[in-house]
């Protein structure tokens, strides 16, 4: 399974375009939507290279993300997930309780468990407490429009 088209510009709205390396929330070297692989002070990027950089990690993600899977999600719980992962690590995500969940069927619980990956630095983020809700939309309901 592969992202959709919806779920990339759902990521590159919440992550923000940034042509110029900077750090995150947790002191990480960032570039692009969100690209951390190799990135260091003073790194740039076009818009475009962010582009194309999106839509290769979401795959490069989604392939990762798919073998912890044994149960076979719908696309839009595919897309949710993923997100998820390309916001905290595909292994972080993949070895969760909230994946035991899928994985068990129990999606109520799936989608209790977003709210529980807000933090960064030690800290609830406002951020990502929205954008855990969004998430949770479209797992639920396929609904992409939960943007900053």
């Amino acid at each position: 399974m592969t992202h959709t088209p919806e779920l990339r510009d759902f990521v590159a709205a919440w992550e923000s375009l940034r042509t110029t390396a900077y750090r995150d929330a947790v002191g990480v070297w960032t570039v692009g939507y969100g690209r951390t692989t190799n990135v260091h002070e003073g790194d740039t990027c076009t818009p475009e290279e962010a582009e194309e950089w999106l839509d290769e990690e979401l795959t490069e993600f989604g392939e990762g993300l798919d073998v912890f899977f044994t149960r076979e999600p719908d696309q839009q719980q595919f897309d949710a997930l993923l997100s998820l992962a390309y916001n905290c690590g595909v292994d972080a995500i993949g070895n969760s309780g909230l994946m035991a969940r899928f994985n068990d069927g129990q999606d109520a619980e799936v989608l209790k468990r977003f709210p529980l990956w807000s933090r960064a630095g030690g800290r609830t983020l406002n951020g990502l407490v929205k954008r855990r809700n969004a998430e949770a939309a479209i797992y639920r309901d396929g609904d992409y429009s939960g943007r900053p």
